[in-house]
């Protein structure tokens, strides 16, 4: 039986680890991700779960790793122009993936906020 104290810990720890930067908001969109493949840049289609200021998760039928470097585009619903934006592969698990931007211009950040707190 495990003591209440490593209990306690265990649930600080996956409380702390599920701690979010930014709130997240339901979209399931395509998601165009380019990455590097022994120099060459392939595109891989996947579909999006969520996102954020900071970045959006996803499920790519690829094998990415986390720190991956790779440019992802997207269209907003009720928005023609995709939005293009350089991210790292923060999480893996079984193909779905989580996103962190690396650079956001203002435009887009206020985007992606108002598009989170609708």
């Amino acid at each position: 039986m495990m003591s209440s104290n490593v209990r306690n810990q265990t649930i600080s720890a996956n409380w702390h680890r599920n701690l979010r930067r930014s709130p997240r908001a339901r979209i399931d969109i395509v998601l165009k991700v380019w990455r590097r493949v022994e120099g060459e840049k392939q595109l891989v289609c996947g579909r999006t779960r969520d996102i954020s200021e900071h970045g959006i998760a996803a499920h790519v039928p690829a094998d990415l790793e986390i720190n991956d470097k790779v440019e992802l585009q997207f269209t907003l619903p009720g928005s023609a122009a995709p939005i293009t934006l350089k991210a790292t592969v923060c999480a893996a698990n079984e193909r779905q993936y989580g996103f962190e931007f690396n650079e956001v211009d203002r435009l887009t950040k206020r985007t992606l906020a108002a598009l989170v707190k609708v």
